[in-house]
């Protein structure tokens, strides 16, 4: 596969192929012989951190060796696996058995819990009785006072909360959709869609195999070209465009903040018209004079681009409170995923002693190929001085987030599970815990993977909340999540639609996980996706 391209350089189809991607903001630009690379930007090769690419004749010839070397594999899957990644793209998606939904009821009453109440100060309402009928909560009562005489179970006095939402995940496999269900993630918003994931959706829907509840964005909408993304360039175009995600079935549309300020006015026009809500990566606003145009989107993502978009990585105090106010006017919610930026500075810090550690069995080979080219090795290949200064900044980003707490500004979790190295599920809890280390109260944290998300889903009866009439989305722990958050990474009991799965039967779910497609499935698919994008 190494020499497949240089084999082939003078066909005419593999030189259309190569000029799909000439134009790639992160790959560079390569000219008929491969002599030339000119990087077309400054931002890394990973979307996380600032450092600026060398322009060394050592690290040109770096890059671009490595990107050859990726061109030549992926190309060469491309030709081995098309005929396989059309059947894929036909719906025969070729993977191992999923975790089936268990036969048990979804209508039972249970006993004796103490429910923890996030919609006030995280008090607890003890020895309480939850009626579930049909997988939704039909009454709260005290114990013993619920006339009932179908099936009951008793909680034990454990304790009782919503199911946890991330907000901000990369779901490339459908094993991974079970993996956060196991670790208590009973919803997940998916930040770049497909047409996979749209059935991957639909089957957990309709209770043909076990997973989180799953709500998918769409393709990500650019304004640059960029072959993972969709580029749209006019107005016209944007309407169209949004019109066919909503019509694809997408429940949410997903832009960057590389457009013109008609592209962009289109799309929200468009998507309000239509009522599907808008997620935007970073806070960098389109009219570039106006930050409160974000107000017109549903959330703004990653912390980090807080800091590079609008603080220019600047740590002045003055300028903070600056951009502090505006958010706060704004009053958008500001998904966090610092988990992804506490990966890369733990990675670029203790390299392979923190990489050996992760476990990688829960992921996706080619997933985890393609992370490795475009993240993983950076970090591993990172200076002392970058390391240094990656810590300096995940730092103030736990500030930054805490100073945007403590001004108001809604924080909602977002993990960034699949960007880096974040195993779905695990990679929640770690968001979790980062933001209480940060000073961020408990209660408030369990809010921003609860209560805040739901709103944003526009699903805050039924998501998010103990109540009746809410999805029988819950978790129940032995001891109180309000005294350590900890205690909701080793769940006792985890429930979705209603269906109870035990300590037994969790093991199972996550072990199913480690069961991931085929990888050459996932090239052809990621390839033939790209290329109907440009289409």
């Amino acid at each position: 596969m190494a020499g497949l391209v240089y084999l082939l350089k003078g066909d005419e189809t593999v030189k259309m192929i190569m000029r799909l991607f000439s134009n790639w903001q992160l790959m560079g630009v390569f000219d008929s012989h491969f002599t030339e690379l000119r990087i077309n930007s400054h931002q890394s090769l990973c979307c996380k951190g600032r450092e600026m690419l060398s322009s060394s004749p050592t690290s040109i010839k770096f890059l671009k060796g490595m990107i050859i070397s990726v061109l030549s594999a992926l190309f060469g899957i491309l030709l081995l696996g098309l005929v396989l990644g059309i059947i894929g793209k036909l719906g025969a998606d070729v993977h191992p058995a999923r975790f089936q939904v268990p036969e048990k009821a979804n209508s039972y009453l249970l006993k004796n819990v103490n429910i923890v109440l996030l919609e006030g100060d995280g008090s607890v309402q003890r020895n309480m009785d939850v009626q579930v009928l049909d997988g939704k909560i039909a009454k709260i009562s005290s114990t013993n006072t619920a006339e009932y005489s179908g099936k009951s179970y008793d909680g034990k006095g454990m304790y009782m909360m919503p199911g946890l939402i991330d907000s901000h995940v990369h779901i490339e496999d459908s094993s991974y959709l079970g993996l956060s269900l196991s670790q208590g993630v009973t919803t997940v918003r998916g930040m770049r869609g497909n047409s996979n994931q749209l059935r991957w959706r639909n089957e957990i829907d309709s209770n043909k195999w076990l997973g989180s509840r799953f709500f998918v964005y769409s393709p990500i909408i650019d304004g640059n070209f960029d072959p993972f993304h969709k580029q749209v360039t006019d107005a016209s175009q944007a309407q169209i465009v949004v019109k066919k995600y909503a019509e694809s079935g997408y429940d949410g549309i997903k832009l960057y903040s590389s457009m013109s300020p008609s592209v962009f006015n289109a799309i929200v026009k468009t998507a309000q018209e239509i009522g599907i809500p808008i997620a935007k990566h970073g806070p960098l606003p389109v009219h570039r004079e106006d930050i409160l145009s974000n107000s017109q989107v549903g959330s703004i993502e990653h912390i980090e681009n807080i800091f590079s978009d609008l603080l220019h990585y600047s740590k002045d105090p003055e300028k903070l409170k600056e951009v502090i106010k505006l958010l706060k006017d704004d009053g958008t919610p500001v998904v966090t995923t610092l988990s992804v930026y506490n990966e890369l500075t733990k990675l670029s810090l203790y390299k392979r002693n923190y990489l050996d550690k992760i476990p990688f069995q829960y992921m996706n080979e080619a997933h985890r190929s393609l992370t490795n080219i475009f993240g993983v090795q950076r970090w591993l290949n990172s200076s002392d001085s970058l390391a240094q200064r990656n810590t300096d900044d995940y730092n103030y980003l736990k500030f930054l987030a805490y100073t945007m707490y403590s001004a108001g500004v809604p924080l909602v979790v977002g993990s960034d599970s699949g960007a880096l190295i974040g195993q779905a599920g695990f990679a929640t809890h770690r968001e979790m815990n980062i933001l209480v280390s940060a000073g961020i109260p408990v209660i408030d944290v369990l809010k921003s993977a609860t209560l805040i998300p739901a709103k944003i889903l526009g699903k805050e009866n039924v998501l998010g909340t103990i109540s009746e009439g809410a999805f029988a989305d819950f978790i129940l722990t032995e001891s109180n999540p309000m005294q350590s958050i900890s205690a909701l990474a080793t769940p006792v009991i985890v429930a979705k639609n209603g269906i109870l799965l035990d300590k037994e039967e969790l093991i199972e779910l996550a072990a199913n996980a480690t069961l991931t497609q085929s990888s050459i499935f996932t090239y052809a698919y990621l390839l033939l996706e790209s290329i109907e994008r440009l289409l």
